[in-house]
């Protein structure tokens, strides 16, 4: 065995996989912090675009030689971007579990209540701060979609490449073995090859 130890190269699709699977404690999290209608739909939402996030990043890893060194420094603002919010989301969470009845929020009334209105205050956010987090959540799925698609068009075409540089080969043997075949055939049926 050699004395150098290798330093085992990081896996194209790890930085994907890491954000997917912080949205995905972020959509668990919110599921049993609040049962009602406006959690399970923003759990919903993020356990989407965390879940479609784990299969590229799956997809990446599964065909590492299709993916060059700048694919991460290309593509990394999206995963990034999702793993911001669901961090924040996770914050917020957590600040909004520990509320107990009673607390007072640093420079403002009580504490709301409601699970929903303790998490709108741990986020700092109003009725209105909240639908642009939700159009900015909304923004970042589309992003994951089309990352999903880019990310599959480069393993078909990387794959495609591959096919069709093994078919002339293929192609060479098999129109070799159909001569063989030919010969073989003349020779043992008595005809004369031409």
């Amino acid at each position: 065995m050699s004395a150098q130890i290798m330093e085992a190269k990081p896996l194209p699709g790890a930085f994907i996989l890491e954000a997917a699977e912080h949205g995905l404690t972020a959509a668990s999290t919110l599921s049993s912090f609040s049962p009602s209608s406006k959690s399970t739909d923003l759990a919903s939402k993020i356990s989407l675009s965390a879940t479609l996030l784990s299969e590229i990043g799956k997809q990446v890893n599964l065909h590492a030689d299709c993916f060059k060194e700048n694919f991460q420094t290309t593509f990394q603002h999206v995963p990034t971007k999702c793993e911001e919010q669901y961090l924040k989301l996770l914050k917020a969470l957590q600040k909004a579990s520990s509320f107990k009845k009673g607390d007072v929020v640093e420079g403002g009334p009580r504490t709301p209540q409601k699970p929903w209105a303790r998490l709108l205050s741990a986020l700092e956010m109003d009725k209105d701060q909240f639908e642009e987090f939700e159009e900015t959540l909304d923004e970042s799925l589309s992003s994951v979609l089309m990352l999903q698609q880019v990310v599959s068009l480069i393993v078909l075409q990387i794959r495609a490449q591959k096919v069709q540089q093994a078919r002339p080969a293929q192609e060479r043997v098999g129109k070799a073995s159909r001569d063989d075949a030919r010969r073989q055939d003349c020779f043992s049926g008595g005809i004369q090859p031409h």
